[in-house]
């Protein structure tokens, strides 16, 4: 069973990956978005009892997949960080640790609303330590504009993060699940949430007992595989 969907857009195709991650194989490219590094210690700092260990198993989950790929360019489509909590002593050591066991791939983020939730300077520095570049919102790489929000309506074809996309499939049985997908409208397909520590928003709810018409867009959803819901 084939475990990847692919799409055409704008000209490029691209790998669609059940780890909630874009293989561009023509820029030897990973795209991941909205990682939250930093979310759960955020929580815990206001004293909401959440699990540890969220950003070494994010961490892990990125290294396995550059290292599958032989990625040489990793994207970030925004939000790689959820706000200051993550520049700690022991997150900084962490992340740094990270970044020199994959000083051959080349890292860019596109600043996204959590990121700049952090102090500038101390952001701006963090980046040029950890040899991360930054992309200005709405810049193209090469024929797709890269985002963090989304702007539907563009001329040309875009990849966006921030909303982190669900949708919630029914059943016979009055049962309901919500999986992260991504979701192609407009000529902007959007990422699901790479970081396990996330949210989602509900991009519609496939009712499989009716019949009723869905919007004009397409969804993948994500699973062990990823899997196109037809007529979405």
């Amino acid at each position: 069973m084939n475990t990847t969907a692919t799409v055409e857009i704008g000209g490029e195709t691209l790998h669609l990956l059940p780890h909630k991650a874009i293989w561009w194989p023509s820029k030897n490219a990973l795209i991941v978005a909205d990682i939250h590094l930093g979310k759960a210690e955020s929580f815990r700092h206001l004293g909401v009892p959440v699990p540890e260990g969220t950003t070494p198993e994010n961490l892990a989950r990125l290294s396995h997949l550059l290292h599958t790929y032989e990625v040489q360019h990793l994207i970030v489509l925004g939000d790689l960080f959820h706000d200051k909590s993550v520049f700690t002593d022991a997150r900084i050591a962490q992340i740094s640790k990270w970044r020199a066991q994959h000083t051959e791939v080349a890292i860019t983020l596109v600043l996204g609303n959590h990121d700049l939730k952090a102090q500038r300077n101390q952001l701006l520095a963090q980046l040029q330590a950890w040899n991360i570049s930054i992309h200005l919102e709405g810049q193209p790489l090469g024929a797709l504009v890269l985002l963090h929000e989304p702007k539907f309506g563009q001329t040309q074809s875009c990849l966006a993060g921030h909303l982190h996309p669900v949708v919630r499939l029914k059943g016979f049985a009055k049962d309901n699940v919500r999986l992260p997908c991504f979701w192609l409208s407009e000529n902007t397909l959007v990422l699901p949430a790479f970081g396990e520590f996330t949210g989602g928003y509900l991009v519609n709810t496939i009712d499989r007992t009716s019949n009723k018409k869905a919007p004009a867009s397409r969804c993948f959803i994500v699973t062990d595989a990823v899997l196109e819901i037809p007529n979405f």
